[in-house]
């Protein structure tokens, strides 16, 4: 019975993430004033919107999160937390691809033609900010996934892996803001609050570790 009620309290504490950084975009996207698409083009803008959000999160699915992490190994919370940000990873990876897939069922522009003029509108902000978070989520990613053959030191290769987090989502959130379609006020405003957020999270866990670590030395 106390082994039901253990594993029953570590679900529900994905409850408030859930509603958070699912249920609250979803909120924010169903009362945006904006034109809607095909229901493809909607879909995937909203599989892109959640893995942002997702990604979002990811700065408090850590062992440093004491409410989550409460009742979980860290071997667990360390899988969970790479289990996400490959998955989201994955979905934001496509994303370009996932911008001109809807045109191979549209008539007008060549689906090729209108990807090499999205990946090459260097006089657009948020082209730009969106190919350079791009960028920085690849090294993210093959930095994580491939530490082990770095030999990078376990704290170096955490805080590298902190460093990237936090130019990703600056100029991922930016990209959002300035050029997301779906982009409402409140939208912009709950990416910004979440964005700072995370980022305060996690330069305050890394200044109290510092911090521990100073004294214990």
């Amino acid at each position: 019975m106390g082994i039901i009620m253990k594993t029953q309290n570590k679900y529900y504490k994905l409850i408030p993430a859930a509603a958070l950084f699912i249920g609250l975009p979803l909120l924010l996207w169903s009362l945006g004033d904006f034109p809607r698409k095909s229901i493809l083009k909607e879909f995937l803008s909203l599989l892109t919107i959640l893995a942002f959000c997702f990604m979002l999160a990811q700065f408090y699915f850590t062992r440093h999160n004491k409410y989550f992490a409460k009742g979980r190994e860290f071997a667990m919370v360390v899988k969970l937390h790479r289990y996400f940000g490959f998955i989201f990873i994955a979905v934001l990876v496509l994303h370009p691809f996932f911008i001109v897939l809807p045109r191979f069922f549209e008539a007008g522009v060549d689906p090729g033609d209108a990807f090499v003029t999205l990946i090459t509108e260097f006089d657009s902000l948020g082209v730009m900010l969106g190919l350079i978070a791009y960028g920085i989520m690849i090294l993210l990613f093959v930095t994580t996934f491939f530490r082990n053959k770095f030999n990078l030191h376990y704290r170096i290769g955490r805080m590298l892996h902190g460093y990237l987090s936090v130019l990703f989502i600056v100029a991922g959130a930016w990209h959002v803001v300035n050029i997301g379609r779906h982009t409402s006020t409140p939208f912009s405003i709950y990416i910004i609050l979440m964005a700072l957020s995370g980022i305060i999270h996690l330069f305050l866990t890394y200044f109290f570790e510092s911090k521990k670590e100073l004294s214990h030395g």
